[in-house]
């Protein structure tokens, strides 16, 4: 196929999976504005290699094209296309790897976009979707779509995988001034790790907890109903084995409670902990108070405020 020298640059925003009850089937993205994602930026070109350069990662990431999440995914989207090119892509990670915030998500999604603006679109939504999940896969050995869809689409996003209807997907409303604040702290905890503590079965009360949760918090998203959004911001699934992975998990969600969030909890699968809030202010405070309760537990953090994006990944302006 003929190529062009020019670069096709997308941006996705970092996520929050896993929100609530929502365990592997509820996300949601940040604000597009505020920055926090990846960037990249592909170039194709005539001979068959593939050239992958990586900043923003100190040296943690691959660069080899079948071990590169972006690159992966890339050449996905050029499977999906039907197409055959080298290209040369390069990767600006702004979100840490292993930091509950859709790091590879966000990698996936910016390749996924960039590469089918540089084929000139043929993909769609769910071709997108399809492609940035190969991604997931390599970096978590499952395509779970918590993630991905997020990053891809914006919002709150409810997903439902399984074998016999694929991946179906709501997009559910963002209420009005609703913003989320992630504290970050100086800990690591690998995904895989993570669910590796996760039990084969569980309780059925707390699977028909976690349901009723659920339903109800989607209710009040499409209600905007703050009391509702928080007294079912609860999990009974995976926090309660998860949480012993995170130094201070307990008191900094104690601490985002008493300074006015509506619910907090584990961002994926941590070690960040997200809380929801109404206003930026208040957000802001919780941010905060949830960083001095880290500090009690001589655990150093950064936190983010944003409000919950309506828009995912983007094309952009290199």
């Amino acid at each position: 196929m003929k190529t062009d020298s020019s670069w096709s640059s997308a941006f996705a925003p970092a996520t929050v999976a896993n929100v609530g009850p929502g365990l592997d089937v509820l996300g949601l993205a940040l604000c597009i504005e505020s920055d926090l994602g990846d960037r990249c930026a592909i170039r194709l070109v005539e001979s068959g290699r593939v050239v992958v350069s990586i900043t923003g990662d100190d040296g943690q990431l691959p660069t080899e094209p079948s071990q590169n999440v972006a690159s992966v995914v890339a050449m996905k989207v050029l499977e999906l296309a039907g197409r055959q090119s080298g290209f040369e892509l390069q990767l600006h990670k702004g979100i840490a790897p292993q930091s509950g915030l859709g790091s590879s998500a966000a990698s996936a999604a910016s390749a996924a976009v960039a590469m089918n603006r540089a084929l000139g679109n043929p993909l769609d939504e769910d071709g997108l979707i399809e492609a940035a999940r190969e991604g997931e896969q390599l970096a978590a050995n499952s395509p779970h779509p918590d993630n991905v869809v997020p990053s891809l689409l914006g919002g709150f996003q409810l997903m439902m995988d399984d074998a016999k209807h694929g991946l179906q997907r709501v997009s559910l409303p963002v209420p009005d001034g609703l913003h989320v604040v992630v504290v970050h702290p100086d800990l690591k905890v690998r995904t895989r790790d993570s669910r590796a503590v996760l039990p084969v079965q569980v309780p059925m009360a707390d699977a028909i907890a976690n349901m009723g949760h659920l339903a109800m918090l989607v209710s009040a998203l499409y209600e905007s109903d703050m009391g509702r959004l928080s007294t079912n911001l609860v999990d009974r699934l995976h926090q309660p084995y998860r949480s012993s992975l995170v130094k201070g998990f307990q008191s900094v969600v104690d601490a985002a409670l008493k300074h006015g969030a509506i619910g907090a909890g584990l961002s994926g699968s941590g070690p960040s902990i997200f809380a929801l809030s109404t206003g930026e202010e208040k957000a802001r405070a919780c941010g905060h108070s949830m960083q001095r309760a880290f500090e009690h537990h001589n655990v150093s953090s950064s936190s983010f405020v944003s409000r919950v994006g309506t828009q995912g990944a983007i094309v952009s302006v290199i």
